[in-house]
This record gives structure tokens, C-alpha cells and sequence, in this order.
């Protein structure tokens, strides 16, 4: 049984490709395939989008802002072969992993049960992978969050980085896509109870307007 979804934002899942980050729209199908399938095929009995959200309005506008930060910091890896033969690439991860804990402690604090199931989810993501991230120098802390060691990240090898970070299937595209999902259920929060308008921005509840006037 089909549900239907509020009107988000933007074209947040299909914009076009981003070439200062040598994607391409091919790429990003993939990806943007996945979490469609995701919004169409939700389980029958996640909650329905009526009541009214247990967040603020103002925090579910931080929500979203560290959510997409953080898909815009993996999303810069994707398919970016110069990326991974400069000296960039440093900063480049020591900037995604302030991304990753800032989006992780927004979701994590949220009131909404699901929006904290996609922050476990994220967390999760990175522990599966916590092997492969030791092995250039970002561990994972008690509380779930990442920390990097300069020295051993410089001395990584690149094809190491590359594997994590580069294309299809990587960490990043994996944490990308999971950040698309956290901006997404806190999308679905903010429509509740005249938190959210038709017209795509915030209400006379936080009186914020739309997020993506001032980040993006």
C-alpha cells in the first residue's frame, strides 16, 4: 500500500551533478535510485506523518543542515581521481569527520524515534567499517564519534584512502546516502503539525524559513 509524502525542499535527490567535485549524473543514479526505492517502499508501519513533532522546528532545521553538510563533504570524494592525488585529500577527511559527528550528535539528540534509528544506522555504518578506518588513522570514540591521527592519516596509503572514500559502493557513498535518508525522516518531522508549508519552508511555528536559502 502506497503512502504519500510530503513536499520536500528541493530536489534534494536528483539535483544535477556537481562538477567542481568531478561527479557526473551517471554516477550519482545509483545512488538517488536507492533512496527513491527507499521513499516508496517504506514499511506499513512507519508512523504516519500526522501529530505533531516532538522536535522543535529550529532543531529539526539543525538536523537537516548537519545532514546535508555532511552528504555535500562525502560527496566530494565520489569519482574524484585528482581529489586523491593531491595533498587535499587530507583536509578533504579531516573535514568529513567533523561533518560525520556534527550530523551524528544533531540526529542522535533528536526527540523523534526515527530520526535517532537513522543516526544508529550511520553509527552503525561506520563501525562496519571501523577495521578499514584504524588503518589510516580514524578511530571511533565511546561515543560513536570520529577522531583523526594526523600522522598516521599523512602516512596512509592512497589506494587505502581511495577504497574508503572513491566511488560506488565506498564508505562515503555509503555515509552519503545515510545522510540523505537523516535529512529525509527529519523532513518528514518537520511537516508535521504546520511545522512545514506547502510551499516547501518553515511555518509560523519556528519562523526560520527554508533551510536551503541559507545552506546551499
Amino acid at each position: 500500500m502506497g503512502i504519500t509524502l510530503p513536499p520536500l525542499r528541493s530536489n534534494f535527490y536528483n539535483r544535477p551533478a556537481n562538477a567542481i567535485y568531478g561527479q557526473n549524473s551517471a554516477f550519482l543514479a545509483t545512488r538517488d535510485k536507492a533512496l527513491n526505492s527507499y521513499k516508496e517502499n517504506k514499511a506499513p508501519n512507519t508512523p504516519s506523518n500526522t501529530g505533531i513533532s516532538k522536535d522543535s522546528a529550529r532543531k529539526l532545521v539543525d538536523i537537516e543542515s548537519s545532514a546535508i553538510k555532511l552528504r555535500d563533504s562525502a560527496d566530494k570524494f565520489l569519482n574524484n581521481k585528482p581529489l586523491f592525488e593531491s595533498n587535499d585529500i587530507y583536509d578533504t577527511i579531516k573535514d568529513f569527520t567533523k561533518s560525520y559527528n556534527e550530523a551524528l550528535k544533531e540526529a542522535g539528540s533528536s526527540s523523534s524515534e526515527a530520526v535517532r534509528s537513522k543516526a544508529s544506522s550511520l553509527s552503525y555504518l561506520t563501525k562496519k567499517n571501523s577495521e578499514a578506518l584504524d588503518d589510516i588513522g580514524i578511530s571511533i570514540g565511546g561515543d560513536n564519534s570520529l577522531s583523526v591521527d594526523d600522522d598516521k592519516l599523512l602516512s596512509s596509503d592512497r589506494e587505502k584512502l581511495k577504497g574508503l572514500f572513491g566511488g560506488v559502493g565506498s564508505y562515503a557513498y555509503s555515509v552519503s546516502a545515510q545522510s540523505a535518508m537523516i535529512n529525509y525522516q527529519a523532513n518528514l518531522e518537520a511537516a508535521k503539525a504546520g511545522t512545514y508549508t506547502s510551499g516547501g519552508t518553515y511555518g509560523s511555528v519556528s519562523n526560520s524559513g527554508s533551510i536551503y536559502d541559507r545552506y546551499l
